[in-house]
């Protein structure tokens, strides 16, 4: 019976030893050639962790430097926030960081109405000057009013609200508003800005949780001072200790080292990470194209409205939530089509808390029905766009029937925000 030598055997398992590391190389390669397809395809860099770090401390480093003037500032209750009386050839601020040239009394002027606007970069006007944001053009539309704008580009309605019970008193509004946009839900249970997205900076915020009773809890911002983001630059890796909290940390990027070092491994995780929390997740923010009102999010998010409007009732003013649509929530308002955030309109309907849709006021507009015009390349509103917004607005506002003093008796109702450490 013939009997193999050394060699032979040797030659049976070099054999598949060098077609798995072929095979691995194949992968491997078309990997780094599917990458430059996908990043165009998800809207950002698949990445080694080494890069994502390295471009971490670059933008802390211009967060922190002073030599130059920066909109943006480090807040250690809101997360960041705009800095007061900023200028340049788009931007002006007052005082009081509202988006404005001008200076407000502490209290309107009689016969005029005062809002307050709360929010994000819809309420801000990101893409346009201010002359042309909504909130500048409903003083505009209507003398009678007056339209304060609080909002801040970035920010979650949880810190827009919590905004609000730091500042909104101080200038005596008769209405107090809240924009919401479809990107809003994801930011409530977030924590690092750049866990969402890498391409996003460096910046921490707070966020509520739901106690076993069901109260809503604020965690505040972990990093939130400048001698904590110079501790980020000593020791970049350090934010994982935040990913428990934030329910776009992804696990993958942050702790398996293969992530760093293999194009396929990195598409693999990344791909599988959106389709999980895309289809997957049982707390997926969206079921069935429409927002999932049993994830935390949106739980979260429609608590936060209720304690919002009661917070302004109890203070004696009318609460309004208004919805600033996306450009695929116009066309499909347009067209007649179920949107993302019917789930959401419903429950502002069923909780009474008074709202407007702005979708109405681009579906009712007299102008040519050209979406495209209507948003700008970074899918703001265009300055056609935040015209239509501001003359529907300001027709509505002032005739709405806002009831200020009735509170709804629900528990939150004229209560400070309960925090981790008051709890503790």
């Amino acid at each position: 019976m013939p009997t193999s030598t050394p060699s032979s055997r040797g030659r049976r398992v070099l054999f598949p030893f060098i077609t798995g590391v072929l095979a691995l190389a194949v992968v491997e390669g078309a990997a780094w050639l599917i990458t430059p397809v996908a990043d165009r395809v998800l809207g950002e860099d698949i990445r080694p962790t080494t890069k994502i770090y390295a471009e971490q401390s670059q933008r802390i480093r211009e967060l922190l430097d002073s030599t130059t003037p920066h909109r943006l500032q480090i807040d250690s209750i809101l997360g960041w926030r705009y800095a007061p009386n900023f200028r340049d050839a788009r931007d002006q601020l007052n005082a009081m960081a509202l988006r404005s040239d001008r200076e407000y009394a502490p209290t309107p002027p009689r016969g005029v109405l005062r809002v307050a606007a709360f929010g994000d970069s819809y309420v801000y006007g990101t893409e346009v000057d201010n002359a042309n944001a909504w909130p500048t053009l409903m003083e505009v539309d209507n003398p009678r009013l007056e339209v304060l704008n609080y909002g801040v580009g970035g920010y979650g309605l949880d810190q827009a609200y919590l905004r609000y019970l730091h500042e909104g008193s101080l200038l005596s509004p008769q209405v107090v508003l809240l924009g919401f946009t479809e990107d809003d839900l994801r930011r409530v249970v977030n924590v690092y800005r750049r866990f969402i997205s890498d391409a996003e900076y460096p910046l921490f915020k707070p966020r509520f949780q739901f106690a076993r009773d069901g109260e809503l809890v604020l965690e505040p911002a972990p990093v939130r001072t400048r001698t904590d983001y110079e501790r980020l630059l000593s020791h970049p890796a350090s934010v994982t200790r935040f990913g428990s909290d934030d329910a776009w940390y992804d696990a993958a990027v942050y702790d398996d080292p293969l992530y760093n070092y293999s194009a396929a491994v990195r598409l693999a995780s990344t791909l599988g990470e959106r389709v999980y929390h895309r289809y997957l997740s049982r707390d997926r923010l969206i079921a069935g194209e429409r927002f999932n009102p049993s994830s935390t999010a949106f739980r979260i998010q429609m608590a936060i409205f209720r304690q919002f409007a009661d917070s302004v009732r109890a203070a004696g003013r009318a609460p309004l939530v208004v919805v600033l649509p996306g450009r695929s929530s116009v066309e499909q308002r347009l067209a007649g089509q179920p949107r993302l955030d019917d789930p959401l309109l419903a429950q502002l309907k069923a909780d009474s808390i008074p709202y407007l849709d702005a979708a109405d006021a681009f579906a009712a507009t007299t102008a040519p029905r050209n979406v495209a015009r209507w948003f700008a390349p970074g899918g703001h509103y265009s300055p056609i766009g935040n015209r239509i917004v501001a003359a529907w607005l300001a027709a509505r506002i002032p005739t709405m029937t806002l009831r200020p003093t009735v509170a709804s008796g629900r528990r939150s109702a004229a209560r400070p925000v309960a925090t981790s450490a008051s709890r503790n």
